[in-house]
């Protein structure tokens, strides 16, 4: 089932989806910028809060967040190495950088562990189980454990979240944002079922906020469209270098396969294999999401969903049957056909949502001002000098 399938909710069962919790995977929090600041997910929190709801963010996922973060930190600091061995053929006096532990846990990880304390989610604990249960689960492949024992964190996500039935918790619906397929929606509806807890699967934040929709007070969903739409105005003015962002996330980071293929739409041939975006043309502002602001910096995080035209070149498979006739005699014929596949290339175009991230702040009128686009690339040179800094200072 599609994501944008399973927002389609009957009248006769809206009642029953409520209240809700909703749950995060590694693949969203790697989407968003690194400070985990972002309009679509601060504005998530802000509407969950308003119904009483919580988003929450396994222990797993936390982890696994965390280990990416530094993962791309070393590899920075190796390349940082690599290059200042470089320079060094040219300027002696270069200077060193070492890494210290101490300096490392200052300045990169206890910072990104105030970041997921902060962002406004909860951070579950790990969930209790054995290894026996495990095993089992693994065995007969109860989802998302599926071939090859395959699923063993997609496994600690869904005990995470019946966590909070253990413990009494009384959602009745079960929301989570991933954009990993490795989580079958039917399997699991069914597997949640047993606790009497509806299960849905989206695979974008702003999804996620389409499902509170119906408990937010009127007044407070025209403010929000209201501030959305200032939002929007504001933006336009900026359309150029908000294009000009749109174009080095896919320069840089790609498009993701999701973002390609599971948008609800049937514009790319089921059978075709993307090769590569050829051409990329950002239209307008489709959509702006607004989060809190920042009560230290008074910054407001935003994410713009940017309706961009793509040009992909692709293979597509064809059946192709190769069919033949030999007679026996005059009353039998018998009939072999071959089937073959043809691949042909081709360029097709489509039109999808890209986000990109930026701040702003409200001048004393009350009006947006002082916009900054965020970019994603993390500014490892300016965490190196702290570590340089913290280091010099012990």
């Amino acid at each position: 089932m599609m994501a944008s399938e399973s927002l389609i909710i009957n009248d006769s069962n809206k009642r029953d989806l409520f209240p809700i919790a909703i749950f995060l995977d590694t693949n969203i929090l790697d989407s968003i910028p690194e400070n985990l600041k972002s309009g679509d997910l601060s504005g998530l929190v802000e509407d969950a809060e308003k119904i009483g709801t919580k988003v929450y963010i396994p222990d797993v996922v936390a982890r696994e967040w965390l280990k990416h973060r530094m993962n791309k930190f070393i590899d920075s600091v190796e390349n940082y190495l690599k290059e200042r061995n470089n320079i060094l053929k040219y300027f002696s006096e270069m200077p060193e950088f070492e890494l210290t532990v101490e300096g490392f846990r200052k300045n990169v990880y206890k910072p990104l562990v105030s970041r997921l304390k902060k962002c406004g989610c909860r951070l579950l604990g790990p969930p209790k189980t054995t290894i026996s249960k495990l095993t089992r689960r693994a065995v007969w492949q109860k989802a998302p454990f599926r071939n090859s024992n395959k699923g063993f964190k997609d496994e600690l996500v869904v005990l995470s979240m019946l966590k909070l039935y253990n413990h009494g918790w009384n959602y009745k619906t079960y929301i989570l944002v991933t954009r990993d397929n490795d989580f079958p929606e039917e399997n699991l509806k069914k597997r949640f079922a047993e606790y009497e807890v509806n299960f849905e699967r989206v695979n974008s934040l702003r999804d996620a906020r389409k499902l509170l929709d119906e408990k937010l007070s009127i007044t407070w969903k025209q403010e929000k469209m209201a501030r959305e739409a200032e939002a929007k105005r504001f933006l336009s003015m900026y359309w150029e270098n908000i294009s000009k962002a749109v174009e080095r996330r896919i320069e840089e980071k790609g498009v993701s396969w999701l973002t390609l293929y599971l948008s609800g739409k049937d514009d790319i041939h089921k059978d075709s294999d993307i090769k590569k975006v050829v051409k990329y043309i950002p239209i307008e502002i489709q959509s702006v999401d607004v989060g809190i602001e920042d009560e230290m910096t008074h910054e407001i995080p935003v994410t713009i969903s940017v309706k961009t035209k793509l040009s992909l070149e692709v293979y597509v498979r064809t059946w192709l049957y190769n069919k033949w006739f030999s007679k026996i005699g005059i009353e039998e014929q018998s009939f072999d056909s071959s089937p073959t596949y043809k691949t042909e290339l081709s360029i097709i175009d489509i039109e999808r949502l890209i986000n990109c991230y930026a701040v702003v702040k409200r001048a004393d009128n009350g009006e947006f001002t002082e916009l900054q686009l965020v970019d994603m690339r993390p500014d490892y040179r300016k965490s190196l000098e702290e570590i340089e800094v913290g280091r010099e200072t012990q």
